[in-house]
């Protein structure tokens, strides 16, 4: 099921409700379509804080910005 483009893909265990482009949509040329979006739409900046704080690091998407990986920080949070 779409909404706007966009694909509701479950419950991530460190970002929460996430969303996916929707298949029928056409997909990023960088990631393929294969980024997270947080149904959170908190700028991105305290998105980054709210994980560094959490103890993790998240790694975008160039060109649609989406979420492609979330990475432990090795230590814990600085």
């Amino acid at each position: 099921m779409c909404i706007d483009g966009w694909q509701p893909e479950g419950i991530h265990p460190i970002l929460g409700p996430v969303f996916v482009a929707c298949e029928f949509a056409l997909a990023c040329t960088v990631c393929g379509g294969c980024s997270w979006f947080p149904t959170d739409r908190t700028a991105l900046y305290l998105q980054v804080r709210r994980l560094e704080k959490a103890g993790y690091r998240m790694t975008c998407c160039l060109a649609c910005l989406g979420i492609t990986n979330i990475i432990p920080l090795k230590g814990g949070s600085r």
